[in-house]
């Protein structure tokens, strides 16, 4: 798929009174380490751990709370409709909270997979995720590193087309993109890095 706009972006959107609340309501949970989609039948478990400490070292929980929803939706929406996107979608997942600590990060990968969800809730069977969005929920002075990068070269050999995010060093920034778009977060070089994650989910491309 060929695409004009990479990603849409609405910088220091969010109050800090809020990105405070949705912080202090992520910690206060019980914080659980991040994984990544790997195929069980051709993973064992030993040989999973290794590859997801690999690419990803984060810890995070997930949050429903439907005054966040009620913040990002209208976003989300108009970030599909202001650039030539215009995909069409049903339902948002729940949110995932992360927090990166010292030397922690995510590497390089897709948020969407080309196989609909199965045996799962019904407001996402047979859905794939087509839309993320990221809200940036620290301070620029609360870390170091931490950076969202993206690829548009979808990781092919020729030459790199990688991208710093910097649209959203600001706290309360987001950034909406499509899920199929590669993308990580760089490692943290000092303090710690809190951001909201969402992924809003269709049924398959036609």
């Amino acid at each position: 798929m060929t695409l004009d706009d990479h990603y849409y972006y609405f910088t220091a959107q969010i109050s800090e009174k809020i990105c405070n609340d949705i912080i202090k309501l992520g910690v206060n949970n019980d914080l659980m380490k991040g994984t990544v989609y790997l195929d069980k039948d051709k993973t064992d478990q030993p040989q999973k751990t290794e590859l997801e400490e690999k690419m990803r070292t984060s810890k995070v929980c997930f949050l429903s709370d439907k005054w966040i929803y009620d913040i990002i939706h209208p976003l989300i929406a108009e970030a599909n409709k202001k650039t030539t996107w215009n995909f069409e979608y049903t339902h948002t997942e729940p949110m995932q909270f992360t927090q990166y600590g010292l030397n922690e990060f995510y590497d390089w990968h897709q948020d969407s997979t080309p196989f609909p969800f199965k045996d799962v809730h019904p407001n996402f069977e047979g859905k794939i995720r087509k839309l993320s969005s990221i809200i940036n929920l620290s301070k620029p002075s609360d870390y170091e590193g931490g950076d969202l990068e993206f690829d548009f070269r979808n990781l092919t050999k020729e030459s790199s087309n990688v991208k710093v995010c910097d649209e959203i060093k600001e706290q309360g920034s987001i950034v909406v993109f499509p899920s199929f778009i590669h993308h990580r977060v760089t490692p943290i070089t000092k303090g710690i890095r809190h951001s909201l994650v969402s992924w809003t989910v269709g049924y398959p491309w036609k």
